[in-house]
């Protein structure tokens, strides 16, 4: 048992996979990221739609605006380098048989 607050140790055997699982994994990994990638960038324009709104309506300054965006763009950006560096490290351990 772990201390509370503390991850728990657990072993790691590798389970290499099949051709066949290799391919499934892989195929369901790059759908998952096309549509990580597609919700990403939805997000971003249905935002910058409502900034430029709201710019339009008053309630917001253009220069607010503009720095909201640029702030949401670079928290979307380490999301996307982040999943881009998951899928690396899949590639890596493909590689070196541990999967």
């Amino acid at each position: 048992m772990s201390a509370p607050g503390r991850p728990r140790q657990v072993a790691w055997s590798p389970m290499p996979l099949t051709e066949d699982e290799w391919r499934g994994f892989v195929n369901e990994h790059n759908a998952m990221m096309a549509d990580v990638e597609m919700d990403l960038h939805s997000t971003l324009e249905i935002l910058r739609a409502r900034f430029r709104a709201l710019v339009e309506s008053g309630v917001l300054r253009a220069l607010e605006a503009d720095s909201l965006r640029e702030t949401l763009r670079e928290t979307l950006l380490r999301a996307q380098w982040r999943l881009n560096a998951h899928s690396r490290r899949l590639a890596r351990m493909r590689e070196e048989g541990e999967l």
